[in-house]
């Protein structure tokens, strides 16, 4: 057992803020690097970061936002996306970070969905931003643009005080968006005192934090899991977090574990892979660690292949764990010395989890598969503006995972897949009824139906079934994933698409995708294009 620094529980009148800023500033520990941008080598202290996270808060006063007005912030990670966060935060108001590689639409979606008061941009989202806010954002009260010109002396001209606002450990502290079962992203409500639940017993139990560590997310910040490894839980724990704005590729992961003396590194599996294979092609079969003490997974199940190459490679364990945006974090995991490869690892003290089957019952039996059921303090309070969906998802104490497990002899538990059809790639969420009407409104096929399926490495890849219109379209691959880039990200883009006479459904007219999975894994489906 681990000491924490995150407190056990906290008193009715509480802003998380606070562990993240004010308590290191009191305990004279303001000079500590919060920050430390991979870019440009700038670093902010503690001080500094409470500095301009209070001109933000002052900011968004003064553009008369109020408790609880929500606040979206669409930027490439940097100091100012973490500042402009935390000062939300600060001052009772509810930010959320959107992904900045988002077109108009997706953009428009998140303005009319939240009723967010403000927008926070920067260079790479502003265009987009303003499109999208003169159609559907007459409620928006202000655009903060943080690459305009002037807008560092302007933010410089702020007071950089700003009291915590004096919340409620229960009043809404951010929002996370994530996938729905329809692909439509719903909004989890987070409560101010939920990530001390959610940091302090991984802390507590699976790794440690030491004076002079430094975190680094190859996920950004607009992800959950980014915005827990590069944000709360290095910051609430004292340490530096290196922050990223490009795409993490394996020399940029690689050069931050050398030339930055990283200690806990955050991967999703698909990246752990490309960088041992960009190893691999450089001869290189022994990595020089360095600082490096601890390696952490999510987002998708990590293939055991995978984690024996890390280990040899480096001579560390990759800490494996399933966690959710609702949940906010890992709450089954790996723990060094406790591997189990193939597993997800253990339930973490300080969570509760059961296993229930189809007819309700809790499952007591090894290897006997049911849909995994959590319960803590840390779990989301609603999703917004979706009662439906809440009340099916949190029931009573326990939030319905909708993940599929089961325990083996030991008590580790094994990931099977999900309830419903929404599958992970590269650690996000792939909905296949957003990806079918994309392609369907490409025009170039009559029916289609995708599923993701494993990878020879043991990955998810998306695999599209279509119906062409025109069969003789030797070049349909290449023009449907030319079409689909304009229309989803990229990692939803089909690596695969096969050519069927007719889509399997069953008489009520739902597509059979068990039925699909084992055509694919025949191999007697033709791609498109193939004679």
């Amino acid at each position: 057992m681990r000491t924490s620094v995150i407190p056990e529980a906290v008193q009715e009148r509480f802003n998380v803020v606070e562990l993240h800023l004010d308590r290191w500033i009191k305990n004279g520990l303001a000079e500590r690097v919060a920050l430390i941008d991979l870019e440009s080598g700038e670093e902010t202290t503690y001080r500094e970061l409470h500095r301009l996270a209070c001109r933000f808060s002052n900011v968004l006063a003064e553009h008369s936002l109020e408790l609880f007005d929500r606040v979206m912030i669409a930027m490439r990670d940097s100091r100012l996306s973490v500042a402009s966060f935390l000062g939300a935060m600060r001052a009772g108001m509810v930010p959320f970070y959107v992904n900045p590689n988002y077109g108009v639409d997706e953009f428009k979606f998140f303005i009319r969905d939240s009723r967010c008061r403000a927008i926070i941009a920067d260079r790479s989202t502003a265009e987009k931003l303003e499109v999208a806010t003169r159609e559907v954002g007459k409620h928006v009260k202000a655009m903060v643009n943080v690459d305009r010109d002037g807008f560092s002396d302007l933010l410089e001209g702020f007071r950089d005080e700003y009291p915590l606002a004096e919340t409620h450990k229960d009043d809404p502290a951010y929002i996370v968006y994530t996938s729905g079962t329809t692909g439509r992203p719903k909004g989890a409500v987070h409560l101010h005192h939920d990530l001390v639940y959610a940091v302090g017993p991984y802390v507590s139990n699976v790794i440690d934090v030491r004076e002079g560590d430094v975190f680094y997310s190859a996920s950004k910040l607009y992800f959950s899991a980014g915005r827990m490894f590069g944000l709360h839980i290095p910051l609430m724990c004292g340490a530096t977090s290196l922050i990223d704005p490009e795409r993490s590729t394996p020399e940029r992961v690689l050069a931050a574990i050398s030339g930055r003396d990283v200690t806990h590194l955050l991967c999703v599996p698909t990246l752990y892979l490309r960088i041992l294979n960009h190893l691999e092609r450089l001869g290189v079969r022994t990595l020089e660690r360095r600082a490096l003490r601890y390696c952490v997974s999510g987002g998708e199940p990590l293939p055991a292949s995978v984690f024996e190459r890390w280990r040899e490679v480096t001579g560390l364990e990759i800490l494996n764990g399933i966690g959710s945006s609702e949940a906010e974090w890992i709450f089954i995991s790996y723990r060094q010395g406790e591997c189990k490869p193939g597993s997800s690892g253990k339930v973490i003290p300080g969570w509760e989890a059961k296993l229930v089957d189809e007819s309700g019952q809790e499952v007591t039996e090894p290897y006997k598969v049911g849909v995994l059921y959590i319960s803590s303090d840390s779990v989301a309070a609603f999703y917004w503006r979706r009662s439906e969906e809440t009340r099916r998802t949190f029931i009573g104490r326990w939030y319905n995972t909708m993940d599929m497990l089961y325990f083996d002899q030991d008590g580790y538990l094994h990931y099977v897949g999900r309830s419903d059809d929404l599958f992970k790639v590269h650690g996000m969420w792939v909905s296949p009824a957003e990806v079918e009407d994309a392609i369907l409104a490409t025009g170039l096929v009559q029916e289609c139906a995708v599923i993701g399926l494993p990878t020879s490495e043991g990955l998810t890849e998306v695999v599209a079934f279509v119906v062409p219109k025109d069969p003789s379209n030797q070049r349909l691959e290449e023009e449907l994933k030319a079409a689909l880039a304009d229309r989803i990200p990229r990692y939803k883009i089909p690596s695969k698409v096969l050519t069927v006479d007719e889509i399997p459904k069953t008489a009520t007219g739902k597509v059979r995708r068990t039925a699909l999975r084992e055509m694919a894994m025949s191999g007697l489906i033709k791609r498109a294009g193939e004679l």
